[in-house]
């Protein structure tokens, strides 16, 4: 099985008519605070959807609405306590019971994340039947490659579940590849549908035509914006900071996992050349990418699974800022760069970018940079033409 079908495969269905009514969307989400969830439902709204919102959140103030829609707050879920969420998720399946008004009449049921899609095909059974059951996947978690039992198990249940859906959403090609054709033989066994779609930045938040004019360094900046949950790459990066006598400055901003984590705030303290300056919205993203040189893009926090597989938020949000990004050898972001020439790749991080930094100078970057610079738009941008064409693919599922 191949990687999935690009979006403007997948358009012609008869239903689909130009002028017809725009399909109604119930949206069912891991973490109602998740920017990449806003993003889909601004996505869909662009796109002139109406959207049912459900979903659990990651913070303890409860979420009201997310980009206009109405949200159905589930209630909190925490990073890493699989258990707790089980439990959550298992309560609020018999609770969907109760969703009917929300749920009848919609054409399509969008489900991000396993646990999401559980809740969503015994709703769909209650109160949608005709409705389009849709599967949102854009990671894989280690428990779902362990051979042991509770990885059986969650297997066996995707399984049974993919067995019920008319399509599957993923973020990168490798997770069809590495993950749905070998784990779950989803090639040989089922005739699903694949729509890739990338993670790419919405373009309301692109940043505007002019461009900062960034110094060249010393001090070479290096951002690492986004959900910080990687621990090696923390480590990777202070040892970076700390052995470069200033020429090598750590920006980290966004949401540090509490989990690998627990006190943040001292370890950034403890560590010469690296500094946190606290959670970010997406219109802060420019200003961010603005002010760094490289975009971490490095990922060991599944190693030899989904941070082999994925392409992360940051590949976008710093390619349509024009910032050079990092990439470890061998896994899909690297091979995404390399296909585009841009970037740099390697495969020891410490021991490599310590000698490539030594010897950059400001020609050498500016030549990384420009061919940055020099990237299509579509790359890293989804516009409006991206929203329309994923109604449509919904609602041809």
């Amino acid at each position: 099985m191949d990687g999935g079908q690009p979006l403007s495969e997948v358009l012609s269905h008869p239903a689909l008519a130009p002028g017809g009514p725009a399909p109604r969307v119930a949206y069912l989400a891991h973490d109602l605070s998740d920017q990449g969830v806003v993003r889909r439902v601004r996505m869909l709204h662009v796109a002139g959807a109406e959207v049912r919102l459900f979903g659990f959140r990651r913070t303890d103030q409860a979420i009201g609405e997310v980009d206009g829609a109405p949200a159905m707050d589930l209630g909190r879920s925490y990073d890493g306590a699989l258990l707790q969420r089980a439990l959550a998720t298992g309560a609020q399946a018999l609770l969907a019971a109760g969703w009917g008004a929300d749920l009848r009449g919609c054409d399509v049921i969008l489900a991000r994340n396993l646990e999401m899609l559980t809740i969503a095909a015994l709703a769909r059974r209650l109160h949608a039947p005709r409705a389009r059951l849709v599967y949102e996947c854009l990671d894989v978690h280690r428990l779902m490659t362990s051979p042991g039992p509770a990885g059986v198990l969650l297997r066996r249940l995707e399984r049974s579940l993919l067995a019920q859906t008319q399509a599957l959403v993923v973020s990168s090609p490798a997770y069809v590849r590495a993950y749905f054709g070998p784990w779950q033989g989803l090639g040989a066994r089922f005739d699903l549908p694949v729509v890739t779609l990338e993670n790419r930045v919405f373009e309301c938040v692109a940043p505007p035509a002019g461009w900062a004019v960034r110094p060249p360094g010393p001090p070479w900046r290096i951002g690492w914006f986004g959900i910080l949950r990687c621990r090696q790459s923390f480590a990777e990066l202070a040892s970076l900071a700390a052995a470069s006598q200033g020429r090598i400055e750590v920006v980290l901003a966004g949401r540090p996992s509490e989990r690998e984590f627990p006190d943040f705030a001292a370890q950034v303290e403890a560590a010469p050349g690296m500094r946190f300056i606290g959670a970010y919205r997406p219109e802060d993203l420019a200003r961010l990418y603005g002010g760094v040189h490289f975009n971490w893009a490095v990922d060991h926090f599944q190693a030899g699974g989904n941070s082999q597989w994925l392409l992360p938020n940051r590949l976008y949000e710093g390619g349509q800022s024009r910032v050079v990004p990092i990439a470890l050898a061998g896994g899909e972001t690297a091979r995404w760069l390399q296909r585009r020439g841009l970037g740099v790749v390697v495969a020891q991080p410490v021991t490599e970018l310590r000698r490539f930094f030594a010897h950059l100078d400001a020609p050498r970057y500016q030549a990384l940079e420009q061919r940055c610079a020099s990237a299509p738009k579509e790359w890293f941008v989804a516009t409006p033409d991206t929203c329309r064409d994923l109604i449509h693919a919904l609602a041809a599922a």
